[in-house]
């Protein structure tokens, strides 16, 4: 069995502009799994780099592959 990943492309204003898409065997999923873990490590830091940070106007990016 296997499943199915997509991923939004998008452009600096956060607006999606295509999508690419793959499906994985069972062998490639715990692969899978470890990237999406540490896209939302990664994501949840930023995130908290925002809300410590004074407002500058210089926020952190968002994470948009997912």
């Amino acid at each position: 069995m296997g499943s199915d990943q997509r991923y939004p492309l998008k452009d600096d204003n956060d607006k999606i502009i295509g999508a690419f898409g793959f499906v994985a065997t069972d062998s490639i999923n715990p692969l899978i799994n470890k990237y999406n873990k540490l896209q939302d490590e990664l994501q949840a830091a930023k995130d908290k780099l925002n809300s410590d940070r004074p407002a500058t106007g210089c926020p952190v990016l968002s994470v948009t592959a997912r």
